[in-house]
């Protein structure tokens, strides 16, 4: 059995200890079995949030979250970007920075929206 078999085994078995129910689905990624933790359904050795559809609709509806999650993660690094500068701002400066702020938040806002309806309850 290969190294890396056997972390996969640990991080498997690990997810059982600690309470995480054993799926018959398996990872689109790597292939092993999916675990439901919580409310999600996680692979334990890939480390990602996989959503498990039915039909083509949901496949859209989840492949729209997927993207709109993922604009949600970079408009949050912008502003964490933004806020970092404003310290060192001149009054100029930061008048345009607030207003990219505000723009940034208003679009943050609705991306949370639009997720919140193709996923009810958050996220990934």
């Amino acid at each position: 059995m290969s190294s890396e078999t056997r972390d996969k085994i640990r991080l498997m078995a690990e997810a059982i200890k600690q309470g995480a129910k054993m799926l018959s689905d398996l990872c689109p990624y790597c292939s092993v079995p999916l675990f439901r933790i919580d409310d999600e359904v996680r692979c334990v050795v890939c480390n990602r949030r996989i959503i498990l559809v039915k039909g083509d609709e949901e496949e859209r509806r989840a492949k729209a979250a997927v993207a709109l999650i993922e604009l949600r993660d970079i408009l949050e690094g912008k502003i964490k970007q933004l806020n970092m500068e404003l310290p060192g701002l001149s009054l100029e400066e930061l008048r345009y920075h607030l207003e990219i702020l505000e723009l940034l938040l208003r679009v943050l806002s609705e991306t949370n929206k639009l997720i919140e309806k193709l996923l009810p309850g958050g996220g990934l």
